[in-house]
């Protein structure tokens, strides 16, 4: 019994180790660096008569915050199984700057703007992050396998809209748009520096489609 107790003691030292190998710290160290440790610039607006503004934007230059998270620990005598999933939160101003860029570009090209008129756009929901989580199995101290995978944040773009011609709101309206992102595995051997830059392009990516389809929507219910 003594012996079994202090084996049971040695698999949970090896999850401590396993789980201290990527902090949420290096996670978001990762961000910071593909993000050069600021926020994405703002472009010189061409298109004065467009503002984007959140109520999740706060007054911060934190890029993201990182949670980790440990599940599903089965230890047994010559194997173990746990989950880890480190939960990755970016800045909303992030999205928001993604956004603004999108919406000059559709104003601009809007053949119905007039002069004295401002789009006002207000996002009161976006999706802000992603996941990266692993399924691991330990056998005989040795043999690791993991299932690494991202699970997007699967949160829908909630926009609300006011045309204001010298002042006075002259349409107001609101747009959802569905998000359509799903859990995708990550290829094995893929390191998580890479894995992480991916998935930071592919949100941007993400945004940009959802504000495009966000504005087509705005545009179609102004006619």
């Amino acid at each position: 019994m003594k012996i079994r107790f202090i084996k049971y003691l040695y698999f949970l030292t090896i999850i401590v180790m396993f789980s201290s190998c990527v902090s949420p710290t290096k996670v978001d160290k990762h961000v910071s660096n593909y993000y050069n440790n600021q926020l994405p610039k703002q472009e010189k607006r061409k298109q004065t008569n467009v503002v984007v503004t959140s109520p999740l934007v706060k007054d911060s230059t934190i890029l993201s915050t990182t949670v980790r998270k440990t599940s599903k620990v089965i230890p047994l005598i010559l194997y173990i199984s746990y989950n880890f999933r480190y939960t990755i939160s970016l800045n909303p101003a992030i999205g928001s700057i993604y956004f603004q860029k999108i919406a000059n570009q559709q104003y601009a090209k809007w053949p119905q703007k007039q002069e004295g008129e401002e789009l006002v756009i207000t996002i009161n929901e976006m999706p802000v992050g992603f996941a990266v989580a692993t399924k691991s199995q330990t056998y005989l101290l040795f043999v690791t396998i993991y299932k690494w995978f991202v699970d997007p944040d699967k949160k829908d773009f909630l926009v609300n809209y006011k045309l204001k011609k010298n002042g006075t709101i002259q349409k107001e309206g609101n747009v959802k748009i569905k998000n359509s992102a799903i859990k995708e595995a990550i290829p094995y051997g893929r390191s998580l520096k890479r894995t992480i830059a991916e998935n930071l392009s592919g949100y941007q990516t993400a945004i940009t489609n959802m504000a495009k389809e966000c504005m087509e929507k705005i545009f179609e219910e102004l006619k």
